[in-house]
């Protein structure tokens, strides 16, 4: 009876352990998800700012600048563009990405989409 007790405790701990370093992950790669995004939207401005290359093709290079999940949002975002307009693009590209970020953070960068006034054939401009 007090093996039985014994392993019962041990999985107890052992998986109130394993569900507590799989939230804490997710947490953890929710910030780094954060400041990818952080450091992907300053590259944009910086790129809007100084040159004339295509929405597009700025969403392509910032897709090759940072981790995978945050840049396969712009890269999704760009392809779209030859479809449909910047603004649905982006936020469609929001809709399907698979991120840790929360729904309050998609919301606050779906925001972004209303400074991207341009459509898929406008150039960026300063």
């Amino acid at each position: 009876m007090v093996i039985i007790k014994g392993i019962i405790l041990c999985l107890i701990f052992g998986s109130s352990t394993f569900i507590g370093i799989m939230i804490s992950n997710k947490y953890r790669n929710r910030t780094i998800q954060l400041y990818e995004v952080k450091k992907a939207l300053n590259f944009f401005q910086a790129k809007i700012e100084y040159t004339y290359e295509p929405l597009a093709d700025i969403f392509i290079e910032i897709s090759n600048n940072v981790k995978r999940e945050i840049g396969s949002i712009f890269k999704i975002a760009a392809v779209k563009m030859n479809d449909i307009s910047a603004k649905d693009a982006w936020e469609y590209s929001l809709d399907i990405s698979q991120t840790n970020l929360n729904n309050k953070d998609l919301d606050i960068i779906k925001d972004f989409r209303k400074n991207i006034r341009t459509n898929r054939l406008t150039r960026a401009t300063g």
